[in-house]
């Protein structure tokens, strides 16, 4: 059987007298649950897999780092040898998970229904083929009960079922914390949607990522990039940098400069200043689709949000319902829990 990479798992359900745990040590299962008295590995060689009912507080702790769900668990290993640990859950359970985990406006309520729309929705997207709910980096942040909050759970209520689309189909809600101004096209991006057109946000000098400021030394970006000059060869339609030039003739992908650079957008001028490169910007995000700190001023200030919706996706996005059901949708922990604990979601960065 194959050797499983050396981490700790352990089970427990709040309800049990007698907490079950689970162990997975020095690179081998070695001692796997007891059920019956019976040990679901005898000699290395699995005996039965184990599952663990639908309820609303499983604890499910890794390598030290515990988390609370909802939902049901079960453990397998696949035909590869690998140890399986998913997560069953129906949908509306998940989105009181994702919701609050979307930043900005934790406390303002018509943002929270904002928010878990475009929750419900993108899971909903990913799902929609397999009932699967990938391991991706583009989303959001899933941590299970850990990142719920009573007002966040009382607020979805009012908006369960609600979906966003176009002509029928289910959208990727895409969005992003401070536009700066304006949002991005999404044909510029590759996302080529009729709902992700520029929009003139005005309401974005409101939010605290409007603008921004860094310096670097010619000295550290030329150990980072190979360059001492920030230049900007090719401009999305919102002016936010595609390409910069690298050494030579090279050509530097814009969003690998954000990532080194660490920079909060690519909506940017660079001004130079002796031995130093002053890098003056505007919002946080790559700008595609709702400005949440726009969203949260907006709605702050009286607007609903079907509003904001009707703004940054110019009325070509319409609000549709879904009736509840009891499908179950599955999201691997192992792979979340390898990246320190979380598996994040939608394309804010």
């Amino acid at each position: 059987m194959k050797r499983f990479s050396a981490f700790l798992i352990a089970f427990r359900l709040f309800s049990s007298m007698h907490p079950t745990w689970v162990y997975v040590d020095n690179g081998v299962v070695h001692n796997l649950f007891e059920k019956r008295g019976q040990n679901l590995l005898q000699g290395g060689i699995v005996i039965d897999s184990y599952n663990l009912p639908y309820t609303d507080s499983v604890v499910v702790g890794i390598e030290g780092v515990e988390h609370t769900y909802r939902g049901a668990i079960s453990i397998y290993v696949d035909p590869l040898g690998n140890l399986n640990i998913i997560n069953h859950i129906k949908l509306e359970d998940a989105v009181k998970s994702i919701t609050p985990s979307i930043p900005v406006g934790k406390k303002n309520g018509e943002l929270i229904k904002l928010k878990s729309i475009i929750a419900r929705t993108t899971l909903l997207y990913l799902a929609k083929r397999n009932r699967i709910i990938p391991d991706s980096s583009d989303f959001f942040v899933y941590k299970g009960r850990d990142t719920e909050t009573p007002l966040s759970n009382f607020t979805s209520k009012f908006t369960i079922g609600e979906l966003l689309t176009e002509n029928d189909s289910l959208i990727i809600p895409f969005f992003h914390i401070n536009s700066g101004g304006l949002t991005e096209s999404g044909e510029d991006l590759g996302c080529p949607y009729d709902y992700l057109t520029p929009v003139i946000d005005t309401f974005a000098r409101f939010g605290r990522h409007f603008t921004w400021e860094r310096k670097i030394t010619k000295d550290s970006l030329k150990s980072l990039l190979g360059i001492t000059e920030l230049n900007i060869l090719k401009f999305t339609t919102s002016g936010r940098a595609l390409s910069f030039a690298g050494p030579g003739d090279d050509v530097i992908d814009a969003d690998y400069v954000k990532k080194i650079l660490n920079l909060p957008s690519l909506l940017l001028d660079a001004e130079e200043q002796k031995d130093t490169i002053y890098i003056f910007g505007r919002g946080k995000g790559k700008g595609l689709g709702i400005s949440l700190e726009s969203a949260d001023y907006m709605t702050s200030s009286g607007m609903s949000y079907i509003d904001v919706i009707r703004f940054f996706f110019k009325g070509k996005v319409e609000i549709t319902r879904r009736e509840e059901n009891e499908e179950l949708y599955r999201i691997p922990l192992v792979q979340y829990f390898k990246k320190a604990g979380t598996c994040s979601y939608n394309r804010q960065n």
